[in-house]
């Protein structure tokens, strides 16, 4: 930051953004000096066999030597002069590059760009003479390209042993070769190098189509503020414009198509309210933010390392103390658990806020035992139902499971199951919304259950509609309820629909009063679990299978599920329906970080159980962790030091990450340079956020619902300090732990972010954990797991709150 200036318009790229520039162009000249350097020798050799007399240009009868391109009489002149220019003018862009841009952009820090100021004249003269000259060079290479076929039509090569005949009148003895065949390669040149130089400069007019598109956005915005639009109302078009031109460009397949401009309120406003600026201009780039998320992933494993360090050199003078010392120690953070308890725990670091500053702090959790019976009747259930929480997804996440051999897979599952073929419809156990094909329906039986377990599947979607089915697990003696994940533009909209609604009204009419009343839901996944139940209520599949006397599986449990949105669903439904069913219960996969408020989040341990996987970002996409995130990028990348190409280097395998920060951070937001504009309008962005949270009125929290159960690394990647390690293989050592809401209010940046949200992912590590615990498919019920209620979670928590700090 700021964006580089050309000609008085703000470009996308900052000025210390030019050495990845000057590298790709220096690699794409290069080559281009390559080919002209081949068309070089081509046009020698043509000039030589001109000279030497065994080529001359002799038209065809039906082509009028007058009326012949000039081009191509002057094919090989042209020739000369288009390579010869095309060097001079490569070797002046890479001496410039090297001489001038790398060394201007290379100065100053990203926030204190005034070491840069002469890289905008530079720019703006090179882009307007030397891009003056590429423009007109690349409209002549058409040209000789154009006239290339004209010029194979005319030329005329004689063999050595005939040369003598070629003045007879009589052409059909004289051997000669008429076109190019020999020479067809070497001319192909000719298109490869019009291609790289149309590259070349393709990026400035894209840059000038960005800037236009931005001053035609900075118009527009002008023009609406004095008509009285509000940033709202400007995010609320940008979302139905968005929305709307994916659904058309994908033809509805990501869905959309239900989303009307009312659906985007909520979205619109939430956007606004944490992105407004209050007219204090934040000059950022796409580079700048990736910056600060980089140093942001070193820093925090740089606090890990050193509250670990902490706690290695403090005296402990009690058990818990020596314990956390222990666990410390190790470097899995493992140890056996205090008062003979013949279980485990293991060290975990929570992050803290004091003011500005950040901190964190240690504490101890329990381990998942394969000793301990509710422990193995958690991962057991875990392993057994997730599957299903992937199936519901259908067939698209089949083809994002395996791009190469989904398609495959699907056919032959819909080969195995010709029954299906056609069930696009029906109600009271029929299937609602699948295509004709019965896709839907294959992906939700490769997940290995029959076609008589689904009593009801409703694969309709909207923004208050998601994807869900009924199946019977007769072994486990389970009802299922499970419900999809975000995979539609209506699933986003819900996603983002995070204003907190009061669950008073709702409360009475489902009978959950006692620990519904006076708490708050996710808007989103409220307004999904009430489209469920009312469904659930009018085709009566659920009461016809559990309840009366005359329920057909009768004695069975109620289990609701779900992944990502649907797990916080899943969740809320599950609150909903106890009144009607004491004993439901509910697995939430990844569920999002923002369902409940905290009292109904604590309360919801009786019979939720959810599964958070390593670094997952969504259980940790709480209203309170995502401005935590903006405000840590904000103050960590005002406080950079140095080049922002450095910080975008990955470090070496032998260099310290503390050392490393230290070169390339100031020590605290005090160290930051008072001359520092950028530092000041950060101040004044925190100051507008403060006021308009103080407007929005009380402050309430939402928090991931239940009992969570944390699989996470034993062992931590320390190389692994960019965001390029989520290309290599993933590790496999995988624990289990329960955890708290508190522990997840902070957003890991890692490479596995976003991977360790994937569905197929979470099924993967939950089945290896439990091969660990000595569980196989197809996760049979233990003998505990016929307990498993309201009882073992209590004790649970028992066991767990042993080992809170």
């Amino acid at each position: 930051m700021p964006a580089l200036t050309l000609f008085g318009y703000r470009t996308p790229a900052a000025g210390d953004d030019l050495h990845l520039l000057c590298c790709l162009y220096s690699a794409l000249r290069l080559a281009e000096i390559g080919l002209a350097i081949s068309l070089i020798v081509l046009a020698k050799r043509e000039k030589d066999k001109f000279a030497s007399g065994s080529m001359e240009l002799i038209c065809p009868e039906e082509v009028d030597y007058d009326e012949y391109s000039p081009f191509g009489r002057g094919f090989v002149a042209m020739t000369w002069v288009y390579v010869l220019v095309t060097l001079i003018l490569a070797f002046t862009y890479i001496i410039s590059d090297a001489m001038m841009v790398w060394k201007i952009s290379d100065q100053g820090t990203p926030t204190q760009p005034e070491k840069r100021r002469k890289l905008a004249p530079l720019c703006s003269s090179r882009l307007l003479a030397l891009g003056t000259i590429r423009i007109g060079l690349f409209v002549l290479g058409v040209l000789i390209g154009a006239a290339l076929d004209d010029y194979c039509s005319c030329r005329v090569e004689y063999t050595e042993s005939r040369r003598t005949l070629r003045f007879l009148e009589d052409a059909s003895i004289i051997e000669a070769v008429r076109g190019c065949e020999r020479e067809a390669y070497a001319f192909r040149l000719f298109v490869v190098l019009c291609i790289c130089q149309f590259v070349e400069i393709l990026l400035p007019f894209a840059a000038a189509g960005f800037i236009c598109l931005r001053e035609g956005r900075r118009v527009t915005k002008q023009a609406t503020r004095r008509a009285g639009y509000t940033n709202e109302s400007r995010w609320k078009c940008f979302c139905a414009c968005c929305c709307n031109l994916t659904s058309l460009l994908t033809c509805c397949v990501c869905g959309g198509k239900e989303v009307n401009a009312g659906g985007y309120g909520d979205v619109a406003k939430a956007l606004a309210t944490f992105f407004d600026d209050g007219e204090t201009l934040l000059d950022l780039v796409t580079t700048d933010i990736l910056a600060g998320l980089v140093m942001l992933l070193r820093v925090q494993l740089q606090r890990r390392i050193e509250c670990r360090k902490a706690l290695i050199e403090a005296s402990g003078d009690n058990d818990k103390k020596n314990r956390m010392t222990q666990a410390a120690s190790h470097d899995d953070g493992i140890v056996e658990q205090g008062d003979n308890a013949g279980g485990k725990e293991c060290i975990i670091f929570r992050l803290e806020r004091i003011g500005l500053e950040v901190c964190y702090t240690a504490a101890l959790r329990k381990v998942l035992s394969s000793k301990n019976d509710a422990d193995i009747s958690a991962i057991n259930e875990g392993a057994r139902f997730c599957r299903l929480a992937l199936g519901i997804y259908g067939w698209m996440m089949e083809l994002i499971e395996r791009p190469v051999t989904g398609c495959f897979v699907l056919g032959c599952s819909w080969c195995r199951h010709p029954s299906i073929h056609g069930c696009n419809s029906g109600k009271n156990g029929g299937i609602v919304g699948d295509n004709f094909l019965g896709c839907q329906k294959i992906a939700l039986l490769n997940q290995g259950i029959e076609p008589n377990q689904i009593k009801y599947a409703s694969f309709t979607q909207g923004v208050v509609k998601t994807p869900y089915c009924i199946t019977v697990d007769e072994e486990w003696k389970y009802v299922v309820i499970t419900i999809r994940g975000t995979l539609s533009l209506d699933d986003a909209v819900a996603d983002l629909t995070i204003r907190p609604v009061l669950l008073d009204m709702w409360a009475e009419r489902y009978g959950f009063q006692e620990e519904g009343t006076g708490e708050f839901c996710h808007k989103g996944m409220l307004d999904i679990a009430v489209w469920i139940c009312e469904d659930l209520q009018s085709h009566g599949t659920l009461d016809q299978l559990l309840a009366g006397d005359n329920a057909e599986f009768s004695g069975y449990q109620l289990l609701v599920e779900g992944h990502s949105l649907g797990a916080g669903v899943a969740a809320v439904v599950a609150t909903m329906l106890r009144s009607k069913y004491p004993s439901v219960r509910c697995l939430a996969f990844s569920p999002p970080g923002c369902v409940f408020s905290r009292h109904l989040s604590e309360s919801s341990k009786h019979y939720v159980t959810s599964y958070v996987l390593g670094d997952d970002v969504v259980p940790r996409l709480g209203l309170t962790g995502v401005e935590n995130l903006r405000h840590e990028v904000l103050s960590i990348f005002a406080r950079i030091k140095v080049p922002k190409h450095i910080v975008l280097r990955p470090l070496s395998r032998h260099e310290d990450v503390i050392e490393a920060n230290k070169r390339m951070l100031h020590g605290s937001s005090a160290d930051i340079p008072p001359e520092s504009t950028f530092w000041k309008a950060v101040q004044e962005f925190e100051e507008v956020q403060k006021i308009k949270k103080t407007e929005g009125g009380p402050d309430i929290g939402l928090f991931p619902p239940g009992n969570i159960i944390h699989l996470f690394r034993t062992t931590e990647d320390r190389r692994c300090l960019d965001l390029s390690c989520a290309f290599k293989k993933r590790p496999d050592n995988y624990v289990a732990r329960y955890a708290e809401v508190d522990d997840l209010q902070e957003i890991i940046v890692s490479a596995n972010a976003l991977a360790d949200h994937q569905p197929f992912t979470v099924l993967a590590e939950l089945e290896r954990v439990a091969e660990s615990f000595g569980l196989m498919a197809p996760y049979s019920p233990t003998t505990s797991s016929s307990s498993t209620g309201i009882d073992s979670r209590e004790s649970r928590g028992k066991d767990r709150k042993t080992s809170e700090a």
